[in-house]
């Protein structure tokens, strides 16, 4: 169905903006709970460390992170 929508140039558009709208939404929660959670040392750098881990090592199970 969804590529029967895609190649509808109407549909197509509504796919593309409802992407770039859930998109937005996840990055804006993300950053509310940063703020809420991230509060002392010790979070910060498990934060830290755990962004190095998933964007450098990436044949890492998930589990692991």
């Amino acid at each position: 169905m969804i590529k029967k929508m895609r190649n509808s140039k109407l549909f197509s558009t509504f796919l593309d903006a409802v992407n770039v709208a859930s998109t937005a939404i996840i990055i804006s929660i993300c950053l509310e709970m940063g703020k809420d959670t991230i509060i002392d040392w010790r979070t910060i750098l498990i934060a830290l460390l755990s962004v190095v881990v998933v964007f450098n090592y990436k044949k890492i199970n998930n589990a692991f992170i």
